[in-house]
């Protein structure tokens, strides 16, 4: 699932309604990650919402979730993680070959800009077919 500024804004994109919808553990996690979305959004950088919320859209499984899955990049990651600790997030390099957290508190998102061992990084054609849709009320 894409979101940020779509980097072809002239191609058509198809949106889907969420046929289910993930538990977060508490409406706390479920705020924290509403509001991560959300400054993704706002921040501009394409980014794909993977995981438990990307596993509901496409199959209509719904199940809880810890944290979120967030793919951007590899040219983003420094960006994003710097954006999220400007705003006072908390921020890990878990593994510099492809994985960084994002923290609030208690609640995180990974951050990932390639596969596990490095060798497959995120790039453009990662987003050409993505879906767009609004998860977690991403408004103000």
């Amino acid at each position: 699932m894409h979101g940020g500024r779509d980097p072809n804004p002239t191609t058509s994109v198809d949106t889907v309604d969420v046929a289910a919808k993930p538990t977060a553990p508490s409406a706390q996690a479920e705020a924290s990650y509403a509001k991560a979305i959300r400054e993704l959004s706002e921040f501009g950088r394409p980014f794909l919402l993977a995981g438990t919320y990307a596993l509901s859209a496409h199959t209509g499984v719904s199940r809880t979730t810890k944290d979120l899955d967030i793919f951007c990049k590899p040219g983003d990651f420094a960006r994003i993680l710097g954006h999220f600790k400007s705003l006072g997030y908390r921020i890990e390099v878990e593994d510099e070959r492809w994985l960084g957290k994002v923290f609030c508190g208690e609640h995180f998102f990974d951050l990932i800009f390639a596969s596990w061992h490095g060798m497959a990084p995120v790039s453009d054609q990662w987003f050409d077919h993505a879906l767009h849709m609004e998860v977690l009320c991403t408004c103000k």
